[in-house]
């Protein structure tokens, strides 16, 4: 009897039928990865989903390209159907010195100071400016679409590129890939702005729709007919600013403390050589800290300084008192105060300049420091004088200072490069070694241009008392002295009555100088790193190295007579 398999027992039929399988299976896999390439490539998302939510009344903002992120920035409001931009933006995106102090909008330009109780709203303890008072004052467009909500700011400071869809239609994308969600299809002809560089080599190009503001991503190769919108900023006026002094400037700071004092006899020396005095004559009545000045200032030192054809810009001293800018500038009102008090006497005098000396500014406190250099800027330079700064060498400590804006706002930056080793310094040292000096104008080079900085040089000397104590460790005092000068050593006479040899220290570039000797029956050392000619003409090669504006000394009668020539020969090469 014959035996016939049941075709479910055929090796082949089994194999033929687990191939079909399998291909069904990948072609229904293929299938739907088409489908879901597609519906990717595809999606299209609403409003709501293609923007995250903000809040009620908060607009959905860019500026060019850029949406601007909540978490990031204060962003314009929209009241009645009026648009509102924060201060804190315009500062950000648009004019970094406006100011807001809570009550009053403050703007400054190169010749006007202008405080504001209106044009504004308060919300919440923020400035809201309208927008169309934004653009009477600024380079700006502001636009705002109501159907979706969004405003767009654009710089007319800035040139635009726009294009237009060249393809049948186009797809607006969330993100620069084939697959990212979709806002809308553009028409061939619609008109975009254009904020990617065309040599990316992303296929997708950044663009913002000029009819709806929303931003996004387009391919490259739909669009077409691309141009240019300039600039167009509006025209600036001429300022009647001070005009730099021709040639390179000498400057030396005149410490003065009582009226009286500006006529005795040391204040009458002629100097070859010398532009510019800088008395110490203004300073802040700390007892009310409402802003009033206190002047010793005498109107005859000017006609005498005037006679002799040099410049008179007088010191304002934040009297070493971080008060000063806690309480005085950090107020717009006793800011304001302050300022028509020094153009008064600037009137009154006749004085060529003001030079502002706050030494004890708070890390806190440096944007009241700035917004006083820009509101007493413009008064003075519509007379045609000149506002310097005094500024320690750059630091990690001093950073709020703000030489960048200093610099766009005065005529000059004076660098004070000395006390290195200050006075109540725990260790002794040089008062300006070389190398302190050249890293303090390259760092400063860095935010204020050349022709601005005035390098400021130590007419003194700094003499150390280092004293050992019983546990073992040594205390350490300074006395400050006048340079020294032939027949004259004052301070330096304990060095050389003790035979002490002046070696040049070629690391900081000026002589040194050591002693022991006995005090009060306890052996001491005394050192000294000296400032005299060679320390100050080295000192001076790097003022003409960098080709900066000037020098300035500190300070009056501390200085012996032979720095004048040399400062005429080695800087300003007149002999």
């Amino acid at each position: 009897m014959n035996m016939i398999k049941e075709p479910s027992d055929n090796p082949m039929k089994k194999i033929i039928i687990s191939a079909i399988a399998v291909a069904f299976a990948l072609i229904l896999f293929v299938v739907y990865a088409l489908i879901t390439d597609y519906n990717a490539k595809n999606h299209y998302v609403s409003f709501d989903e293609y923007y995250e939510y903000i809040s009620e009344n908060v607009a959905y903002t860019t500026i060019g390209g850029t949406i601007l992120n909540f978490s990031d920035d204060a962003l314009p409001v929209v009241i009645d159907g009026e648009v509102h931009i924060p201060s804190d933006l315009v500062k950000k995106y648009i004019d970094e010195f406006i100011f807001w102090d809570g009550e009053r909008l403050v703007i400054t330009t190169s010749d006007e100071v202008m405080r504001l109780t209106e044009g504004f709203i308060a919300v919440d303890g923020e400035a809201f400016i309208h927008a169309d008072f934004v653009m009477e004052r600024y380079d700006v467009e502001i636009a705002y679409n109501e159907q979706f909500g969004i405003i767009t700011v654009d710089l007319k400071t800035e040139a635009r590129k726009v294009a237009e869809i060249s393809a049948k239609t186009a797809r607006l994308r969330y993100s620069p890939d084939i697959k990212s969600s979709i806002f809308e299809k553009l028409e061939k002809g619609t008109h975009l702005f254009i904020y990617e560089n065309d040599k990316n080599e992303s296929e997708f190009v950044l663009v913002r729709s000029m009819e709806t503001g929303v931003v996004g991503y387009v391919n490259k190769e739909e669009l077409g007919n691309f141009e240019e919108i300039a600039a167009n900023p509006r025209p600036v006026a001429e300022i009647a600013f001070a005009k730099p002094i021709e040639g390179k400037i000498n400057l030396i700071w005149d410490m003065i403390s009582f009226v009286d004092a500006n006529k005795n006899e040391d204040k009458r020396i002629v100097r070859e050589g010398l532009d510019v005095l800088s008395p110490t004559w203004f300073s802040f009545d700390l007892s009310s800290l409402n802003g009033d000045i206190i002047s010793v200032a005498d109107k005859s030192y000017v006609d005498w300084a005037h006679e002799q054809g040099y410049q008179v810009w007088a010191l304002i001293t934040d009297n070493f008192d971080s008060d000063v800018c806690r309480h005085i500038m950090s107020d717009t009102t006793k800011r304001e105060h302050t300022i028509n008090q020094l153009v008064a006497f600037v009137d009154e005098l006749g004085l060529d300049g003001i030079n502002i000396d706050f030494e004890m500014v708070h890390a806190d406190h440096g944007s009241f420091y700035i917004q006083f250099l820009r509101e007493l800027a413009p008064p003075l330079h519509n007379r045609g004088l000149y506002l310097s700064v005094d500024m320690y060498v750059p630091s990690a400590s001093s950073m709020h200072y703000n030489r960048r804006a200093a610099g766009i706002t005065a005529d000059y930056i004076m660098i004070m490069a000395y006390d290195e080793h200050w006075g109540s310094c725990p260790t002794a040292g040089p008062v300006a070694s070389i190398g302190f000096v050249e890293k303090g104008v390259l760092d400063t080079l860095e935010e204020v241009s050349k022709e601005k900085v005035i390098l400021g040089l130590p007419y003194y000397v700094r003499i150390w008392t280092e004293t050992p104590m019983g546990d073992g460790t040594v205390t350490v005092k300074s006395n400050d002295f006048a340079m020294s000068s032939e027949g004259k050593s004052f301070g330096l006479d304990v060095f050389h009555e003790n035979n002490a040899q002046f070696l040049w220290d070629e690391g900081a570039a000026c002589y040194y100088a050591e002693c022991n000797v006995e005090e009060n029956g306890v052996t001491v050392r005394k050192r000294v790193w000296n400032e005299e000619e060679r320390s100050i003409s080295e000192k001076l090669k790097i003022a003409v190295k960098y080709d900066l504006a000037g020098v300035a000394g500190w300070r009056r009668n501390l200085e012996n007579d032979n720095i004048w020539p040399l400062i005429l020969k080695e800087f300003k090469n007149l002999q």
